[in-house]
Order: structure tokens, then sequence, then C-alpha cells
């Protein structure tokens, strides 16, 4: 009885320990693994300035779950909800979630807001654009508050504002906003369908 009750006081006091070196990263709580698998496996991740993280680990992925992303460099996995404020994303599938600024290198965006930053390559589902630059990638989706678009592929949505100085317009709604060049393929301005780029 007396070894049972040491191994659970030991057990106890080992989650604690755990508990308080995840603070010091700014995790809450790491599901399916602990600090010395991030450490093995995603050591990119404790790097970062970070905030009330809730973490998951499943198989070769990290799952962001939630939290506040401050600053830093995302290496891989699955972002599926939370604040990002600054930092580069270099690979992985972002779910949905809250965009502040940055630079977006190479993913897969499927759903969220993004409110400003600088997007270099990648594919973006769905979702709300309000403010940012576009260098390429392939847009399949979604809202298009406002921006400046340099290259990439446009096959639907709708772009309400901004300008457009270079790329390949597939289908979509164009609203308003500057045409400087590019191949418009087919698409609806103001609601009227049009073979020609918006004037």
């Amino acid at each position: 009885m007396n070894n049972l009750l040491e191994s659970i006081n030991e057990i106890k006091e080992a989650i604690k320990s755990d508990s308080e070196e995840l603070k010091k990263y700014g995790i809450i709580v790491i599901k399916g693994g602990t600090l010395a698998d991030l450490k093995q496996k995603f050591p990119w991740i404790l790097k970062a300035t970070i905030k009330n993280a809730r973490l998951e680990i499943s198989g070769k992925d990290l799952i962001w779950n939630s939290g506040l992303w401050k600053d830093g460099i995302w290496v891989d996995g699955i972002w599926s909800d939370g604040y990002w404020d600054n930092g580069t994303w270099k690979n992985g599938t972002w779910e949905k979630g809250t965009w502040s600024g940055g630079i977006w290198e190479n993913s897969i965006w499927m759903s969220g807001n993004w409110e400003r930053g600088q997007w270099n390559n990648g594919t973006w589902h769905d979702g709300t654009w309000s403010q940012g630059t576009w260098k390429k990638g392939k847009w399949m989706g979604g809202i298009w508050e406002d921006g400046s678009w340099f290259n990439g592929t446009w096959l639907s949505g709708l772009w309400k504002m901004g300008w457009w100085y270079n790329g390949s317009w597939k289908s979509g709604t164009w609203w308003d906003g500057v045409w400087e060049k590019g191949k418009w393929v087919i698409g609806r301005i103001d609601g009227k369908t049009s073979k020609k780029p918006p004037e």
C-alpha cells in the first residue's frame, strides 16, 4: 500500500513539474504527448513566443488547438484554431483562426480571417482576406476585402477592393479595385458576366 501511495505521489510531482515547465514556454497543455516529446520532435515551437497554447501531438503532426502566437517560426503542422500575431509560417495546414501579421511561406489555408501580412505562396481555400500583400499562389474561394495582388491564380471568390498587378483570373466576382495587368478568363463584374478585365 505504501509503495502504491509513493508511486502516486511521484506521478503527481512529475505532472506538476512538467506543468510548471510548460508554463515557461507559454503552453497550457499537450494532448497525446509530453514536453520531452516536443523537445525531441518539435523543438522549434519552444523557441517561439506563445501564450496559453493548447497543443496536441498526433503521430508525426503537431496540432495547435488554441492560444496566441506572438512571434517565431512555424515549421510544420496543423493550425486548428487560435490567433496569430506575427512571425513566419513555413509549412503546414491552417484550418481556421485569425492571422494578424507576418509572412506566409508555402502552405494550405482552409478557412479563417487574414487581417494583414505577406503571403508568399500557397493555396487559399476559403475565408476573409482583410488587408495584405499576395505575392503568388492559388486562390480557390473566399472574400478579398482589400490589399495588393502581385501574381498567382484566382479561381473563384469575391474581390471587393484592391490592386491587381498581375496573375490569372479564371472566375469569380469583381466589385472594385485597380486592374494593372494579367490574364482574365471569365468573371462577374458587379453582377454581369464579362470576358474582359475590369477597367
